[in-house]
């Protein structure tokens, strides 16, 4: 299953956050393979941490990401710079659709697919840049203020276009309904903030699933040693070594299994 096309209809309900970015992936695969390659990588790593009992899938999405790296050769490649360039560009082609009156669906699209690859910038780090976190707020709340007006039937006005219409004031940039997260203690239920329909929220996993059957002394061995084999998979990701990733998971996959 090397392509991410029959990854998004196979993926499960219990990895549905990673869906978006495996989309964008497909998306961006037949002109921006790196773009798409760095998406991929992405959604693994949030697969990992979020549900890591789904392990079947996630080794059918590592073995998509080591076809594509062989014939990608990214060796060397900053992936930073590869997603920074892609939601640049998408972003400033939003604004300038917005400039000239045409906020519409696919305007709204640029926007979302702009903070979903600024998004997939978690995978080099914890956080994102403040700059970079403030455009992906702004590109969320200018999204969702779009859809309204679509909605509603109304021509959409940008804030600081209504601003200029009054005074020469420089207008400041809306006030997003979002606001930064904190990280959620180890092992603890975080609130999820609001954000628009469709968004995803990558620095938000999910609480752990309650277990339905008493943990034995040897079933709580197994867990350990496959968490152990998760984390080690995790790491592999971050240095882009799918092959490592996928036998980490398979071994986690035989502890469990016996």
């Amino acid at each position: 299953m090397a392509d991410y096309g029959a990854l998004v209809q196979a993926c499960p309900v219990a990895l549905k956050n990673i869906k978006p970015y495996l989309q964008r992936a497909q998306e961006f695969q037949p002109k921006h393979p790196l773009v798409s390659y760095y998406l991929a990588t992405y959604a693994a790593q949030l697969g990992v941490e979020t549900a890591p009992t789904e392990q079947g899938f996630l080794i059918h999405v590592m073995d998509a990401l080591e076809a594509k790296k062989k014939s990608l050769n990214v060796q060397g490649v900053d992936g930073k710079e590869v997603l920074a360039g892609m939601y640049g560009m998408l972003f400033k082609t939003a604004e300038d659709r917005v400039a000239q009156s045409q906020a519409d669906l696919t305007t709204i699209k640029l926007y979302f697919t702009a903070s979903t690859v600024m998004e997939a910038l978690l995978q080099f780090g914890e956080t994102m840049d403040p700059e970079v976190y403030q455009m992906y707020r702004y590109a969320r709340y200018t999204a969702g203020q779009i859809k309204k007006a679509i909605d509603q039937g109304i021509p959409y006005v940008h804030e600081g276009q209504a601003q200029n219409q009054q005074d020469d004031t420089p207008p400041a940039l809306p006030t997003p309904i979002m606001t930064p997260p904190a990280p959620p203690p180890p092992q603890q239920p975080a609130a999820v903030p609001p954000v628009p329909a469709g968004g995803a929220k990558p620095w938000m996993p999910p609480p752990s699933a309650t277990m339905s059957k008493p943990i034995t002394a040897g079933g709580l061995d197994k867990l350990i040693e496959a968490q152990k084999y998760t984390k080690f998979a995790l790491s592999a990701l971050q240095f882009n070594d799918a092959e490592g990733a996928r036998t980490n998971l398979m071994k986690a996959l035989q502890v469990l299994d016996h």
